[in-house]
């Protein structure tokens, strides 16, 4: 038996690619969603439009998206992500950002997580700290919750997983994410994002990120597929 519900516009601040919702982002949105705990992987068939009311159907335990009869994502419970990459400590972090290469080549520069123009944004910056892997500091906005909400979360986990496979070099976009949070860090917390390459292949790309607290603590990680796209 399945369960029909609306899932309101999503604000344009959480864009990816303009005029589209940020892949991580959309992604906690369904997560939260999901009837089921622990670790959950999302599918994103389609880009997924910002600002226009949507809806869920809910069967077996599978979070479907769709815009009309067009199905964009879906959620299900799933196996906890592949072994995260090894934390990076704060300070090594913090200088990768000034090698940030988004910061003057970004394939979507308004994008929430990692876009250098979006002024309501997370405004990660993930620089270099070794072949395919890159860090990046966060500190957490918790919007008025107790700790940040988990879509914000995953939308961490997402952009600095795209930057270890060079993103600017091949745009790319999340095709697939599968992510669990152990301890959903406090407002205002400082944290280590770090985004390792794990395989590439023609036009996909795997990868691994994960979140630390500022002791090298595993707060939420996941792996993810990005799939390449055809520069603008």
């Amino acid at each position: 038996m399945s369960e029909t519900r609306e899932f309101p516009p999503i604000d344009p601040t959480f864009c990816g690619p303009p005029g589209c919702a940020n892949g991580g982002y959309l992604a906690g949105r369904l997560a939260t969603a999901h009837p089921g705990a622990g670790a959950c992987q999302v599918r994103l068939n389609r880009p997924t439009p910002v600002g226009k009311p949507l809806h869920l159907v809910i069967e077996d335990e599978v979070i479907r998206l769709f815009d009309g009869t067009d199905l964009l994502a879906e959620a299900a419970a799933a196996e906890p992500p592949d072994e995260a990459p090894a934390p990076v400590d704060w300070g090594t972090a913090r200088t990768a950002e000034a090698r940030y290469a988004g910061a003057v080549d970004h394939p979507f520069p308004t994008c929430f997580v990692c876009g250098p123009r979006n002024p309501r944004g997370l405004r990660l910056r993930p620089g270099p700290v070794g072949p395919g892997r890159v860090a990046t500091t966060w500190r957490v906005a918790g919007g008025g919750h107790r700790g940040t909400p988990p879509e914000l979360v995953w939308a961490a986990l997402d952009c600095p997983s795209g930057w270890s496979a060079d993103i600017a070099g091949r745009p790319m976009v999340l095709g697939r994410i599968r992510a669990r949070i152990l301890d959903v860090p406090e407002v205002d917390q400082d944290v280590v994002i770090v985004g390792e390459l794990r395989a590439r292949a023609e036009r996909t790309a795997l990868t691994v990120s994960a979140i630390f607290d500022r002791d090298g603590r595993l707060l939420a990680h996941a792996d993810a597929t990005w799939v390449r796209i055809r520069p603008r």
